[in-house]
């Protein structure tokens, strides 16, 4: 994990980044259930894959916003990440001794995204990401978890910046309007860090 002491801008590449779908990325791994015969419904409930594609499968109606992105903290971050995007309250608060994490999602549409690299400078956290239009018209959604590390305590902004689109070789390339993004992707958010021993409870 990075401890980020130094005020120099930070960037987290690609291949620091736990994500479904995303290249050069480290891929979701379930070992406890592979190579093994389970029934759908038990493999639905055990699957944070499957979940994850149930939940980024609905997508918001015409003219509402995707869900803003959000920290998670625990051991097992991607079932963090289930619970979250089922309901749970999301953390806005935390305390300097803790590991943070950062999810981006996006909702099943026929492009992927891709993340770019992620930069922490001082107060500002930049999530950069592009299309990547395929060919083909199945549906397709992306999550990623993103290491922070331990940072440095004062209030951070979240954003999500849409850069150039790409194509798999088939397809024209194209960048999304805004109302196509704030539908299908995560949408910034705010967060506050505070010494450990101010007594914030976690």
């Amino acid at each position: 994990m990075l401890s980020l002491l130094l005020a120099a801008v930070v960037t987290i590449p690609p291949a620091e980044i736990t994500a479904y779908n995303m290249p050069d990325t480290k891929p979701i791994r379930e070992p406890e259930l592979e190579g093994k015969f389970i029934p759908m419904d038990e493999l639905a409930k055990r699957s944070v894959v499957l979940q994850f594609q149930k939940i980024l499968a609905d997508r918001p109606k015409e003219g509402r916003a995707a869900k803003p992105g959000f920290i998670v903290t625990e051991k097992d971050p991607l079932k963090e990440a289930v619970a979250v995007l089922k309901g749970r309250k999301r953390r806005i608060d935390f305390t300097t001794d803790e590991s943070l994490r950062l999810v981006f999602f996006a909702h099943q549409m026929q492009d992927d995204t891709a993340i770019d690299r992620v930069e922490i400078d001082g107060r500002e956290i930049t999530v950069h990401y592009h299309f990547i239009r395929k060919s083909t018209p199945l549906g397709r959604w992306n999550i990623a978890v993103i290491p922070l590390g331990k940072l440095k305590p004062r209030d951070y902004r979240v954003r999500y910046v849409q850069g150039e689109a790409v194509s798999d070789g088939l397809a024209r390339p194209r960048k999304h309007n805004r109302d196509v993004v704030r539908r299908m992707i995560c949408s910034g958010f705010e967060f506050g860090v505070k010494p450990a021993d101010a007594g914030e409870e976690k």
